[in-house]
Protein backbone atom coordinates (compact mmCIF):
# COMPACT_ATOMS: atom_id res chain seq x y z
CA UNK A 1 0.00 0.00 0.00
CA UNK A 2 1.25 3.35 -0.63
CA UNK A 3 1.87 6.60 1.45
CA UNK A 4 -0.48 9.21 0.84
CA UNK A 5 -3.40 9.13 -1.26
CA UNK A 6 -2.94 5.41 -1.73
CA UNK A 7 -3.53 5.31 1.87
CA UNK A 8 -6.58 7.48 1.96
CA UNK A 9 -8.17 5.32 -0.93
CA UNK A 10 -7.73 1.95 1.12
CA UNK A 11 -8.96 3.49 3.76
CA UNK A 12 -12.35 4.71 2.25
CA UNK A 13 -12.97 1.34 0.33
CA UNK A 14 -12.08 -0.52 3.68
CA UNK A 15 -14.47 1.68 5.37
CA UNK A 16 -17.15 1.09 2.90
CA UNK A 17 -17.42 -2.73 4.07
CA UNK A 18 -16.77 -1.91 7.79
CA UNK A 19 -19.89 0.13 8.25
CA UNK A 20 -21.61 -2.83 7.13
CA UNK A 21 -20.52 -4.85 10.17
CA UNK A 22 -18.97 -1.59 12.18
CA UNK A 23 -20.75 -1.52 16.12
CA UNK A 24 -23.69 0.77 15.94
CA UNK A 25 -23.40 0.58 19.65
CA UNK A 26 -26.90 -0.71 19.72
CA UNK A 27 -28.61 1.97 18.73
CA UNK A 28 -31.72 0.36 18.14
CA UNK A 29 -31.77 0.19 21.41
CA UNK A 30 -35.89 0.16 21.64
CA UNK A 31 -35.76 -3.50 19.99
CA UNK A 32 -33.58 -4.69 22.87
CA UNK A 33 -30.47 -5.66 20.97
CA UNK A 34 -32.25 -6.95 18.32
CA UNK A 35 -29.13 -5.98 15.70
CA UNK A 36 -27.34 -8.04 14.75
CA UNK A 37 -23.91 -5.98 15.27
CA UNK A 38 -22.29 -6.10 18.08
CA UNK A 39 -21.69 -4.32 20.74
CA UNK A 40 -19.11 -2.81 23.03
CA UNK A 41 -17.94 -6.26 25.35
CA UNK A 42 -15.39 -4.31 27.63
CA UNK A 43 -12.61 -6.93 27.23
CA UNK A 44 -8.83 -6.37 26.85
CA UNK A 45 -6.07 -8.79 26.40
CA UNK A 46 -5.61 -11.34 28.97
CA UNK A 47 -3.04 -13.69 27.85
CA UNK A 48 0.92 -13.32 28.70
CA UNK A 49 1.72 -14.73 25.32
CA UNK A 50 1.12 -15.02 22.03
CA UNK A 51 1.42 -17.00 18.56
CA UNK A 52 4.53 -16.63 17.15
CA UNK A 53 5.95 -16.08 20.74
CA UNK A 54 4.82 -12.37 20.88
CA UNK A 55 4.08 -10.17 24.02
CA UNK A 56 1.02 -7.76 24.58
CA UNK A 57 2.54 -4.21 24.33
CA UNK A 58 0.13 -2.60 26.73
CA UNK A 59 -3.99 -2.78 27.19
CA UNK A 60 -6.29 -2.22 24.02
CA UNK A 61 -9.08 0.11 26.04
CA UNK A 62 -12.66 -0.71 26.00
CA UNK A 63 -14.66 0.62 23.19
CA UNK A 64 -17.18 3.04 24.60
CA UNK A 65 -18.45 6.32 23.28
CA UNK A 66 -21.19 8.97 24.13
CA UNK A 67 -23.90 7.28 21.83
CA UNK A 68 -23.37 3.85 23.88
CA UNK A 69 -26.04 5.59 26.93
CA UNK A 70 -28.73 5.25 24.17
CA UNK A 71 -28.79 1.68 24.45
CA UNK A 72 -29.19 -1.19 26.24
CA UNK A 73 -26.30 -2.66 27.83
CA UNK A 74 -24.82 -6.11 27.65
CA UNK A 75 -26.81 -6.78 31.25
CA UNK A 76 -29.99 -5.25 30.39
CA UNK A 77 -30.27 -7.32 27.17
CA UNK A 78 -29.84 -9.94 28.89
CA UNK A 79 -32.66 -9.15 31.59
CA UNK A 80 -34.93 -8.35 29.18
CA UNK A 81 -34.06 -11.80 27.62
CA UNK A 82 -34.56 -14.05 30.87
CA UNK A 83 -37.71 -11.85 31.12
CA UNK A 84 -39.21 -13.17 27.68
CA UNK A 85 -38.25 -16.70 28.22
CA UNK A 86 -40.62 -16.47 31.54
CA UNK A 87 -42.91 -14.95 29.27
CA UNK A 88 -43.03 -17.70 26.98
CA UNK A 89 -42.92 -20.35 29.60
CA UNK A 90 -45.66 -18.96 31.15
CA UNK A 91 -47.91 -18.77 28.16
CA UNK A 92 -46.72 -22.26 27.26
CA UNK A 93 -48.04 -23.33 30.89
CA UNK A 94 -51.54 -22.03 30.13
CA UNK A 95 -52.33 -24.49 27.19
CA UNK A 96 -50.60 -27.17 29.71
CA UNK A 97 -47.64 -27.70 27.20
CA UNK A 98 -44.20 -28.02 29.12
CA UNK A 99 -41.50 -25.94 27.83
CA UNK A 100 -37.90 -25.11 28.69
CA UNK A 101 -36.08 -22.22 27.05
CA UNK A 102 -33.13 -21.86 26.93
CA UNK A 103 -30.57 -20.87 29.63
CA UNK A 104 -29.64 -17.52 29.28
CA UNK A 105 -26.05 -16.26 30.67
CA UNK A 106 -25.74 -13.33 32.09
CA UNK A 107 -22.74 -11.90 29.31
CA UNK A 108 -25.54 -13.68 26.53
CA UNK A 109 -25.53 -10.17 24.60
CA UNK A 110 -21.66 -9.07 24.97
CA UNK A 111 -19.36 -10.04 22.23
CA UNK A 112 -16.14 -8.23 20.68
CA UNK A 113 -16.57 -4.28 19.62
CA UNK A 114 -14.91 -4.45 16.17
CA UNK A 115 -15.57 -0.65 15.94
CA UNK A 116 -12.01 -0.42 14.61
CA UNK A 117 -11.15 -3.82 14.00
CA UNK A 118 -10.53 -6.66 16.34
CA UNK A 119 -8.92 -5.29 20.34
CA UNK A 120 -8.98 -8.53 21.63
CA UNK A 121 -5.50 -10.20 22.09
CA UNK A 122 -7.14 -13.56 23.83
CA UNK A 123 -9.83 -13.77 20.84
CA UNK A 124 -7.35 -12.90 18.08
CA UNK A 125 -4.79 -15.53 19.53
CA UNK A 126 -7.78 -18.55 19.93
CA UNK A 127 -10.09 -17.20 16.87
CA UNK A 128 -7.84 -15.25 14.40
CA UNK A 129 -9.89 -12.64 12.66
CA UNK A 130 -13.03 -15.73 13.07
CA UNK A 131 -15.98 -14.52 15.28
CA UNK A 132 -16.21 -16.27 18.47
CA UNK A 133 -19.02 -19.15 19.07
CA UNK A 134 -22.09 -18.04 20.49
CA UNK A 135 -23.82 -19.51 22.93
CA UNK A 136 -26.34 -22.42 22.33
CA UNK A 137 -30.04 -20.36 22.14
CA UNK A 138 -31.38 -23.65 21.17
CA UNK A 139 -34.83 -24.98 23.61
CA UNK A 140 -33.73 -27.72 25.91
CA UNK A 141 -34.77 -31.02 24.37
CA UNK A 142 -36.30 -31.69 20.83
CA UNK A 143 -40.21 -29.80 20.65
CA UNK A 144 -43.17 -32.23 20.04
CA UNK A 145 -45.34 -30.75 16.91
CA UNK A 146 -48.18 -29.43 19.58
CA UNK A 147 -44.67 -27.31 21.58
CA UNK A 148 -43.49 -26.05 18.01
CA UNK A 149 -47.07 -24.95 17.15
CA UNK A 150 -48.28 -23.25 20.59
CA UNK A 151 -44.53 -21.27 20.49
CA UNK A 152 -44.57 -20.35 16.97
CA UNK A 153 -48.23 -19.87 16.57
CA UNK A 154 -47.88 -21.76 12.99
CA UNK A 155 -48.83 -25.18 11.94
CA UNK A 156 -45.96 -27.68 10.67
CA UNK A 157 -47.44 -26.70 7.02
CA UNK A 158 -46.55 -22.96 7.98
CA UNK A 159 -50.10 -22.06 7.99
CA UNK A 160 -51.53 -19.74 11.03
CA UNK A 161 -52.54 -22.13 13.96
CA UNK A 162 -55.52 -20.37 15.66
CA UNK A 163 -56.08 -22.81 18.60
CA UNK A 164 -55.24 -25.88 20.21
CA UNK A 165 -57.75 -27.91 22.66
CA UNK A 166 -59.95 -25.50 21.99
CA UNK A 167 -57.45 -22.15 23.36
CA UNK A 168 -56.55 -19.28 20.76
CA UNK A 169 -53.55 -19.16 20.58
CA UNK A 170 -50.93 -15.85 20.71
CA UNK A 171 -50.29 -14.26 16.54
CA UNK A 172 -47.09 -15.67 16.55
CA UNK A 173 -47.53 -17.79 19.29
CA UNK A 174 -46.10 -17.58 22.56
CA UNK A 175 -42.69 -16.74 21.93
CA UNK A 176 -44.04 -13.88 19.41
CA UNK A 177 -46.35 -12.76 22.29
CA UNK A 178 -43.35 -12.41 24.91
CA UNK A 179 -41.29 -10.08 22.13
CA UNK A 180 -43.59 -7.79 21.43
CA UNK A 181 -44.65 -7.80 25.49
CA UNK A 182 -40.80 -7.45 26.37
CA UNK A 183 -39.08 -5.52 23.08
CA UNK A 184 -41.72 -5.17 20.24
CA UNK A 185 -43.98 -2.87 22.43
CA UNK A 186 -40.90 0.06 23.94
CA UNK A 187 -39.70 0.59 19.92
CA UNK A 188 -38.97 4.10 19.82
CA UNK A 189 -38.00 3.46 16.21
CA UNK A 190 -37.72 7.40 15.13
CA UNK A 191 -35.38 8.21 18.34
CA UNK A 192 -33.64 4.60 17.06
CA UNK A 193 -33.12 5.98 13.63
CA UNK A 194 -31.00 8.71 15.19
CA UNK A 195 -29.06 7.36 17.10
CA UNK A 196 -28.06 4.82 14.65
CA UNK A 197 -27.43 7.91 11.96
CA UNK A 198 -25.34 9.13 15.03
CA UNK A 199 -23.42 6.48 15.35
CA UNK A 200 -22.85 5.57 11.79
CA UNK A 201 -21.98 9.50 10.88
CA UNK A 202 -19.62 10.09 13.56
CA UNK A 203 -17.51 6.78 12.12
CA UNK A 204 -17.53 7.91 8.74
CA UNK A 205 -16.51 11.58 9.78
CA UNK A 206 -13.92 10.32 11.46
CA UNK A 207 -12.67 8.91 8.82
CA UNK A 208 -11.09 11.90 7.62
CA UNK A 209 -9.82 13.44 10.75
CA UNK A 210 -6.06 14.04 10.54
CA UNK A 211 -5.47 12.39 14.04
CA UNK A 212 -7.16 9.67 13.15
CA UNK A 213 -5.29 9.41 10.02
CA UNK A 214 -2.03 10.02 12.25
CA UNK A 215 -3.54 6.79 14.61
CA UNK A 216 -3.77 4.60 11.49
CA UNK A 217 -0.50 5.46 10.26
CA UNK A 218 1.34 5.02 12.83
CA UNK A 219 -0.55 1.18 13.47
CA UNK A 220 -0.23 0.68 9.67
CA UNK A 221 3.98 1.11 10.35
CA UNK A 222 4.10 -1.12 13.33
CA UNK A 223 2.74 -4.09 11.43
CA UNK A 224 4.85 -3.68 8.63
CA UNK A 225 7.50 -3.90 11.12
CA UNK A 226 6.26 -7.48 11.48
CA UNK A 227 6.25 -7.64 7.69
CA UNK A 228 2.47 -7.15 7.34
CA UNK A 229 1.02 -4.70 4.96
CA UNK A 230 -1.93 -3.40 5.47
CA UNK A 231 -3.32 0.30 5.11
CA UNK A 232 -5.77 0.17 8.23
CA UNK A 233 -6.77 -2.12 10.53
CA UNK A 234 -10.07 -1.75 8.83
CA UNK A 235 -8.30 -3.52 5.81
CA UNK A 236 -7.18 -6.43 8.15
CA UNK A 237 -10.23 -7.48 9.66
CA UNK A 238 -11.57 -7.64 6.07
CA UNK A 239 -9.06 -9.54 4.68
CA UNK A 240 -10.39 -12.37 2.64
CA UNK A 241 -7.41 -14.61 3.70
CA UNK A 242 -9.47 -14.84 6.76
CA UNK A 243 -12.96 -14.44 6.10
CA UNK A 244 -13.57 -17.96 4.84
CA UNK A 245 -15.83 -20.83 6.73
CA UNK A 246 -13.83 -23.06 9.20
CA UNK A 247 -11.65 -22.53 12.11
CA UNK A 248 -8.71 -19.65 12.16
CA UNK A 249 -5.50 -20.84 10.57
CA UNK A 250 -2.09 -20.10 12.65
CA UNK A 251 -1.64 -17.52 10.27
CA UNK A 252 -4.60 -15.86 10.66
CA UNK A 253 -3.61 -15.97 14.27
CA UNK A 254 -0.28 -15.07 14.76
CA UNK A 255 -1.51 -12.17 12.35
CA UNK A 256 -4.65 -11.29 14.29
CA UNK A 257 -2.73 -10.81 17.45
CA UNK A 258 -0.26 -8.72 15.93
CA UNK A 259 -2.63 -6.42 14.67
CA UNK A 260 -3.48 -6.48 18.55
CA UNK A 261 -0.15 -5.82 19.72
CA UNK A 262 0.15 -3.01 17.16
CA UNK A 263 -3.40 -1.16 18.42
CA UNK A 264 -1.84 -1.66 22.09
CA UNK A 265 1.07 -0.02 21.28
CA UNK A 266 -0.01 2.64 18.98
CA UNK A 267 -2.94 3.55 20.96
CA UNK A 268 -4.94 3.65 17.74
CA UNK A 269 -8.43 2.83 19.90
CA UNK A 270 -7.74 5.25 22.18
CA UNK A 271 -6.44 7.84 20.25
CA UNK A 272 -9.48 7.13 17.53
CA UNK A 273 -11.99 6.98 19.81
CA UNK A 274 -11.29 10.14 21.36
CA UNK A 275 -11.70 11.60 18.17
CA UNK A 276 -14.80 10.14 17.64
CA UNK A 277 -16.35 10.89 20.39
CA UNK A 278 -15.92 14.79 20.45
CA UNK A 279 -18.08 14.18 16.90
CA UNK A 280 -20.59 12.50 18.82
CA UNK A 281 -21.02 14.81 21.59
CA UNK A 282 -21.96 17.63 19.10
CA UNK A 283 -24.41 15.51 17.52
CA UNK A 284 -26.47 14.36 20.27
CA UNK A 285 -26.79 17.82 21.52
CA UNK A 286 -28.08 19.06 18.19
CA UNK A 287 -30.25 15.53 19.01
CA UNK A 288 -30.72 15.27 22.88
CA UNK A 289 -34.79 16.06 22.79
CA UNK A 290 -35.46 12.90 20.57
CA UNK A 291 -32.81 11.01 21.87
CA UNK A 292 -34.54 11.58 25.40
CA UNK A 293 -37.12 9.22 24.07
CA UNK A 294 -34.69 6.58 23.80
CA UNK A 295 -34.18 6.82 27.20
CA UNK A 296 -38.00 6.51 28.35
CA UNK A 297 -38.45 4.18 26.22
CA UNK A 298 -35.47 1.69 27.65
CA UNK A 299 -36.29 2.68 31.65
CA UNK A 300 -39.77 1.56 30.66
CA UNK A 301 -38.76 -1.44 29.18
CA UNK A 302 -35.90 -2.59 31.70
CA UNK A 303 -38.97 -2.08 34.49
CA UNK A 304 -41.11 -4.29 32.82
CA UNK A 305 -38.90 -6.99 32.68
CA UNK A 306 -37.84 -6.90 36.27
CA UNK A 307 -41.51 -6.91 36.97
CA UNK A 308 -41.59 -10.11 35.04
CA UNK A 309 -38.52 -11.54 36.71
CA UNK A 310 -40.31 -10.88 40.41
CA UNK A 311 -43.55 -12.04 40.16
Amino acid sequence: MTEGAGRGAAMAAAAAAAVAVVVLGGCTAGTSGETAVPKPAGKGPTQSARPGGEVPDGDVPPVRLPIDAYALSDEGIALVARAGAKLTQDCMKGFSLRYEPPEVPQDAAATENRRYGISDASLAARYGYHLAPHPDTAPAGRLTAAQSMVLSGEKENGERAHTYNGKKIPEHGCAGQAAYQTRARYRAEDAAAVASDIDTRSFQTSLTDEKVGAAVKDWSACMKEKGLTYGSPLESVADRAFTGAGTASDKERAVAVADVNCKARTGLVARWMSTEAVIQRDLIQKNRAVLGKLEDAQRQELGFARQVLQD
